[in-house]
C-alpha cells in the first residue's frame, strides 16, 4: 500500500552558514558585561591584604576536592571558570599585586608567589610582612622575602605584623634596610606587645604616606597624614600638633600609663571624625571642625561634652558602642546635639560591669525619649535626625511590645507625623537594627510602610555591620 506525499515527513530546510551564525543565542549572563566591568567583579573578590585578620599567602577555599587536588581562592580560582574569564585574569596585573610574606611558605605555594609576582608587572604592590616564628635565613621563604624588597619601589600598601619575641630584631633588620618607599601610601604596623626600634624610612623615605594605623611607636611625615589611628597614642599624641592635614583619627589613650606634659590642648583643625575609646584622650584635644564622634565603652559624658563645648564643633554623626551609661545620662548628652543627623547605639553586657538588665532599661529609655510628641512645648531630642541604628545583640526587641515601642518612635518621625508637619523635626528615612538570632519581622514590613528604608540583619551580618561603625 502506498503511502500518500502528505503523511511523509518533510526534509528540514537547509540553512547557509551565515543564517546558522545569525540564529545563534547572543550572550547572556555575567559574559555578556564589559572586559572592564568584569575585571571590576574580580578585584571585589580577591582577598585583601590591609585587614584586621592575616590571610594565607595564597588563599585557599579547602585542602582537596574530590579528585585530592587542591581548591584555590580568588584570584587563582578565576583563571579555571573559561578561556574568557583566564584571559582576563591573566592579562590584568591589578588581580596579582597582593602578597603575604611569611617564615613557612609552602614549596608549591612559592611557584605560584613567583607566577603572581610576573603577572604583577609594574603594578604598585600590597605587601603583608608577617612575623610569627623564627625565620630561616636559608629558607625559600626568606629568598622570596629579598626578591619581593627588591620591589620597595613598587609597595603601595605595607602592612608588619610582629607576634613573636625572637622576631622583633628580625623586623627591625627588614626595616633597616629599606631605602625608599617612594609610592607607599598605607601603613598598618602590628606590634601591640613588642617595639619596634624607631626608623626613619617612614618619615623620610615616603613622600605619599597618608594613611597610617599603628600600636607602636614609629616616626611618621606628620604634615602629609590624612588618616592615623593608634591604640595607645600617648607617645605621639605631641606630635600629633604637627597633623595639619589629619581628617580621621582614631586615638587611644590610657590615662594610667601616659601622661601628657603640655595642659593646652592639641588643637586638630581638620578633623571630621575622630574615634574615642573610653574618651580618654579628649581632654587633650580641641577639634573645631569635627562632624562624627564614636566613643567606645564610655560610662558617661563628663570630658565628653566640655570636648564638644571647647572645640566648637557642629556634631552631625554619632556612634556609642559598648555603651555602659545610664539612659537618663545619654539622652541629657543628646539634647546637646541639636544638629546630629546620624544616631547609632550599641548597648552590649558584658557579664562584669554592665548586666543585661541594665542593658534593657537603657536601650527603652533611650527609644522612648527619641519619641516626638504632639505637644509643641515639649523639646524634641535630636529634632534633624534622619538615620538611626540600633545594635540590638542580646535580642531585647524579642518581645513584640518592645518592637512596637521601636515603631512608634519610628512613626512619631515619618512624614505624615505631627512633628514633622509643623517643622519641629526633620523626617527619618533610615532605620537599621542588628540583632543576634532575632528579626523584626512584621515590625520591619511596618516601618517600611511608613516610608522608612529597614536593615535588619542577625548574626555575623550584623557583627560586622556594627564593628563598621568604628571604620
Amino acid at each position: 500500500m502506498r503511502r500518500s506525499n502528505a503523511s511523509s515527513p518533510k526534509p528540514p530546510p537547509q540553512m547557509s552558514a551565515q543564517t546558522s551564525k545569525n540564529l545563534l543565542p547572543e550572550p547572556h549572563g555575567i559574559n555578556s558585561l564589559a572586559p572592564e566591568l568584569l575585571l571590576q567583579i574580580f578585584m571585589l573578590v580577591r582577598p585583601l591584604l590591609v585587614s584586621s585578620r592575616v590571610p594565607a599567602s595564597i588563599p585557599i577555599v579547602r585542602a582537596k576536592d574530590g579528585h585530592g587536588r587542591r581548591v584555590l581562592s580568588s584570584p587563582w580560582s578565576l583563571t579555571h571558570v573559561c578561556r574568557h574569564w583566564r584571559s582576563l585574569a591573566t592579562a590584568y596585573p591589578a588581580l596579582w599585586a597582593s602578597f603575604v610574606i611569611s617564615e613557612s611558605i609552602p614549596r608549591t605555594h612559592l611557584t605560584l608567589l613567583y607566577r603572581q609576582l610576573k603577572r604583577s608587572g609594574a603594578w604598585p604592590l600590597d605587601v603583608l610582612l608577617l612575623f610569627s616564628k623564627p625565620w630561616d635565613e636559608d629558607s625559600k621563604s626568606y629568598i622570596f622575602l629579598d626578591r619581593i624588597r627588591r620591589e620597595t619601589r613598587r609597595w603601595k600598601k605595607l602592612r608588619l605584623v610582629v607576634s613573636c619575641e625572637e622576631e622583633v630584631d628580625h623586623a627591625n633588620d627588614v626595616l633597616a634596610q629599606l631605602t625608599s618607599l617612594p609610592m607607599l601610601e598605607e601603613l598598618v604596623v602590628d606590634s601591640q606587645y613588642y617595639r619596634l626600634a624607631p626608623t626613619e624610612i617612614f618619615s623620610r623615605g615616603s613622600p605619599r604616606l597618608r594613611r597610617v594605623e599603628t600600636n607602636s611607636a614609629v616616626a611618621l611625615p606628620w604634615s602629609q597624614l590624612v588618616v592615623y589611628k593608634d591604640r595607645e597614642c600617648g607617645q605621639a599624641l605631641a606630635d600629633l600638633r604637627n597633623a595639619s592635614a589629619l581628617q580621621e583619627a582614631d586615638l587611644g589613650f590610657d590615662r594610667f600609663k601616659q601622661q601628657v606634659g603640655d595642659d593646652a590642648a592639641i588643637e586638630l583643625s581638620q578633623v571630621r571624625r575622630l574615634v574615642a575609646p573610653y574618651g580618654h584622650v579628649l581632654p587633650f584635644l580641641a577639634t573645631p571642625r569635627l562632624e562624627e564622634l564614636c566613643l567606645f565603652w564610655l560610662w558617661d559624658f563628663e570630658v565628653t561634652l566640655p570636648f564638644i563645648v571647647r572645640s566648637g564643633c557642629t556634631l552631625t554623626s554619632l556612634q556609642l558602642i559598648r555603651c555602659r551609661a545610664d539612659g537618663p545620662l545619654i539622652v541629657d548628652f543628646l539634647r546637646h546635639l541639636p544638629a546630629l543627623t546620624e544616631l547609632a547605639l550599641d548597648f552590649r553586657a558584658d557579664g562584669h560591669f554592665v548586666h543585661i538588665a541594665h542593658n534593657l532599661r537603657t536601650m527603652e529609655f533611650v527609644i522612648a525619649a527619641l519619641c516626638v510628641v504632639a505637644d509643641p512645648e515639649d523639646p524634641i531630642i535630636c529634632p534633624k535626625l534622619v538615620s538611626f541604628s540600633l545594635s540590638d545583640v542580646h535580642d531585647h526587641l524579642k518581645p513584640p511590645e518592645r518592637r512596637d515601642t521601636l515603631v512608634e518612635m519610628v512613626r512619631s518621625r515619618t512624614l505624615n507625623a505631627i512633628g514633622v508637619k509643623d517643622g519641629r523635626c526633620a523626617a527619618l528615612k533610615r532605620v537599621n537594627v542588628y540583632g543576634k538570632r532575632v528579626r523584626l519581622a512584621g515590625a520591619a514590613y511596618r516601618m517600611e510602610k511608613l516610608g522608612m528604608r529597614v536593615e535588619n540583619l542577625t548574626g555575623k551580618g550584623a557583627a560586622l555591620a556594627v564593628w563598621g561603625w568604628r571604620g
